[in-house]
């Protein structure tokens, strides 16, 4: 009886235990996420930059060199599209299925 009954204790006091130990982690973990939304506020401010005053629409030029190369590239694309079709198109001669 006395074993049972200290067991008893023994295992309430670990439950106390227990539950203290939850409170203090989720207390840290409160305070975890509090340090983390303040750190994400303050890169948040940084984050935002300063605008400059724009004034006037933007003129682009498009350069003769940059348009060739784009050019280029789409072409080279195409021709290897052609020829990997061809590649499989491609049928070799079957093999006789005749008898001897």
């Amino acid at each position: 009886m006395r074993k049972k009954m200290a067991r008893r204790k023994q295992k309430e006091y670990e439950k106390e235990d227990e539950k203290a130990e939850k409170k203090e982690e989720k207390k840290d973990d409160e305070n975890e996420e509090k340090e983390k939304e303040a750190k994400l506020s303050e890169l948040e401010k940084k984050k935002e930059p300063s605008k400059a005053v724009i004034e006037g629409p933007r003129i682009f030029e498009l350069h003769k060199n940059f348009y060739q190369m784009r050019l280029q590239k789409k072409r080279d694309a195409e021709a290897a599209k052609r020829a990997k079709e061809r590649m499989q198109n491609t049928q070799f001669p079957s093999v006789p299925s005749g008898g001897l």
